[in-house]
C-alpha cells in the first residue's frame, strides 16, 4: 500500500502540534529557574517532563 505524501502546511503543523509542547515546557522550566533557582527548578523540571511525557505517549507524525 503506498504511503501518501503530506503536503508542506500539513507538515508544518504537525511539527508544530509536536513540537510546540516540549518548547512551551523549556521556556516555562527556564524562567522558572530564573526566578526561584536552581532547587525549586529541579523539581519543577521533573515535573514538566513527567507531564510532558505522559502527554506524547502515542503521538506520531
Amino acid at each position: 500500500m503506498p504511503v501518501k505524501r503530506m503536503g508542506s502546511k500539513a507538515t508544518f503543523l504537525a511539527t508544530v502540534a509536536r513540537l510546540g509542547p516540549d518548547l512551551f515546557a523549556d521556556q516555562v522550566a527556564q524562567d522558572h529557574q530564573t526566578l526561584f533557582g536552581a532547587t525549586v527548578f529541579r523539581l519543577m523540571q521533573v515535573k514538566l517532563h513527567q507531564a510532558m511525557k505522559h502527554a506524547h505517549i502515542g503521538m506520531t507524525l
